[in-house]
């Protein structure tokens, strides 16, 4: 009998989808699944969604052709004789550009339910600022997503018939206004990020329950990292200690991002001494399953170090608005490694271990939101798109809280070293 493929409908907003027009490894997920023999699945935007891209791809073109006639206007000046040819693209002709990009990469557009949705209760909730409204006094945030969020509960119903709904959105707000809406339904799940969503899909495929991909992934995640559990792999290898000795070059000669500290710019050239001004932290992501081999599941996770330096030779200046000079050290770490399986199906914590660590570059971090300075690295902590997890100080003992790690050894020395794609 041949086995029935698995049905999987996925709703994806805005703050997954936008990639100039689309994020990269949204385009990857799809071409990577659709079409696929052991599953059928389906990619749908919201219609404000897609509006939303074209208004922001053109808001893009815009900014970027005034640059560049800005630039060729002084090319034009420096040349005398040279005239650099004009860009002339309508706003329907950018908009189409959209569009296509939507059309190529199979995401079909769920229409806005306009006659029935109920406008004074929207015009009540604005004005109450009740969910998914920003309860912040001066912001005025929570229209476009109310209308997201009417729009998926006007057409799951149609959706979830002998079908797994996602919805993929890295918007609190209304990732938790949605949750609260479809609790009726069983196989509807909210992912934060597409490798959140892709690790559970492999899973799925393998186990073809949704209750023992939970399980896994929640055994997953107890196996790399637990709070102060020894016997995770965090603890047990000492990766904050295999960082240093694997990549010295990056601790011990540290590139500290100094001059946007907080927002502000509060120093450029002269001499540098940096010397550390707190203990490292470390964020950790949810594991992403890889894939089965030899009886044995591998994983990837993220962490990234970050430690607040201050530059010794200048310490003593006044700067404009009382900001210390003060910088920090953010490096990012990928780690694979992979967990055995037993008999009953259960991960072996035990016999996990590390198969290898990379370090990623700075400059395929630079647009994730995280690493915007001044950045609180306290409460929860999400990753690159990859999940939320605690934030966590290696410098205590174990009978400090849960966020912090029994590592007050892996300071580093006072002398010791992000990918949007763009069609543009």
């Amino acid at each position: 009998m041949k086995k029935r493929k698995l049905k999987y409908n996925v709703i994806i907003e805005s703050s997954v989808l936008y990639g100039k027009p689309i994020r990269k490894e949204v385009a990857t997920l799809i071409a990577n699944f659709i079409g696929g023999e052991k599953v059928i699945i389906r990619f749908y935007v919201p219609e404000i969604v897609l509006e939303e891209s074209k208004k922001h791809f053109l808001d893009d073109f815009l900014e970027l052709k005034q640059k560049y006639e800005n630039t060729s206007k002084n090319l034009y000046e420096l040349l005398k004789q040279y005239k650099v040819p004009k860009i002339k693209k309508s706003e329907n002709q950018i908009f189409r550009i959209v569009e296509n990009a939507f059309h190529a990469n199979k995401i079909e557009t769920l229409a806005t339910p306009y006659t029935k949705i109920i406008w004074k209760n929207i015009v009540k909730k604005a004005v109450y600022k009740l969910p998914p409204f920003s309860p912040e006094k001066d912001k005025e945030k929570g229209f476009k997503d109310l209308i997201i969020a009417e729009t998926v509960l006007d057409h799951l119903p149609r959706l979830y018939k002998n079908s797994n709904v996602v919805f993929l959105c890295n918007d609190g707000l209304l990732s938790d206004y949605i949750k609260s809406k479809t609790k009726r339904y069983g196989n509807f799940k909210v992912f934060q990020s597409v490798p959140d969503f892709e690790s559970a899909l492999r899973l799925h495929l393998l186990k073809n329950s949704n209750k023992l991909v939970e399980e896994t992934t929640k055994e997953a995640e107890n196996s790399f990292y637990k709070p102060l559990d020894k016997n995770s792999l965090f603890y047990r290898e000492e990766l904050p200690r295999k960082f240093i000795e694997t990549y010295p070059t990056l601790f011990g000669d540290p590139k500290i991002q100094h001059d946007l500290y907080y927002g502000v710019l509060v120093w450029q050239g002269g001499k540098e001494n940096w010397i550390p001004v707190s203990e490292p932290e470390y964020r950790v992501s949810k594991p992403v399953f890889i894939k089965e081999e030899s009886n044995k599941y591998q994983w990837e996770s993220s962490i990234i170090y970050r430690q607040i330096f201050e530059n010794a030779e200048t310490k003593s200046t006044a700067l404009a608005g009382g900001y210390d000079n003060k910088g920090e050290h953010v490096l990012e770490f990928k780690v694979m490694w992979e967990t055995p399986i037993n008999p009953d199906g259960k991960i072996n914590l035990a016999q996990s271990k590390i198969l290898k660590i990379e370090h990623i570059p700075r400059q395929t971090m630079s647009n994730y939101p995280m690493f915007s300075m001044g950045t609180s690295m306290l409460g929860n902590a999400t990753l690159a798109g990859q999940g939320t997890v605690p934030v966590f100080n290696p410098t205590a003992s174990e009978s400090a809280s849960p966020l912090v790690s029994p590592f007050p050894s892996l300071s580093p020395s006072p002398s010791a070293s992000e990918d949007e794609d763009s069609n543009l």
